[in-house]
């Protein structure tokens, strides 16, 4: 399937999984939190293909790196732009890893992997409902590709 492709999917899982949310759960969710949830949900439908070196993802996550390590450089001293520097370099690394060394279709096309995205998010949002959204909007790209049970 190619990106738009995905896109689609990504976004119809993420508003079917949010509406069944709020609905049986009682999720309720703000204008901050949408908006960090159509981010995440763009970037979790295409993640899977961060293992082939002309996927978009690959170069959204390299050009938010340079982009990161430009504005961590430049940052005032008043602002720790060294923590930034260090995320963006990390981001830069893993994209560059897994476009160079790992099979497109490979151990990133997994669930566990899927898993492990999604649960580094809980050391940014502090919030368990965005790995959850995010993991299914994963899991939302191995299905369209047919690797329903890919483990």
């Amino acid at each position: 399937m190619n990106k738009l492709g995905h896109i689609i999917v990504g976004y119809l899982t993420a508003i079917l999984f949010t509406a069944l949310m709020y609905f049986y759960f009682d999720w309720q969710i703000d204008i901050k939190e949408a908006v960090i949830i159509i981010i995440l949900t763009y970037l979790f439908c295409l993640l899977p293909d961060i293992d082939h070196p002309l996927s978009a993802i690959t170069w959204h996550f390299i050009g938010i790196s340079i982009l990161g390590l430009a504005v961590g450089y430049i940052a005032p001293a008043e602002i720790n732009g060294t923590g930034l520097m260090v995320a963006s370099f990390c981001l830069l690394a893993m994209t560059f890893v897994c476009a160079r060394f790992l099979g497109h279709r490979g151990p990133v096309h997994t669930v566990w992997a899927g898993a492990v995205f999604a649960f580094l998010l809980y050391f940014i949002f502090w919030d368990f409902r965005f790995c959850l959204l995010s993991w299914v909007v994963f899991y939302s790209h191995l299905a369209a590709d047919g690797y329903l049970f890919k483990v």
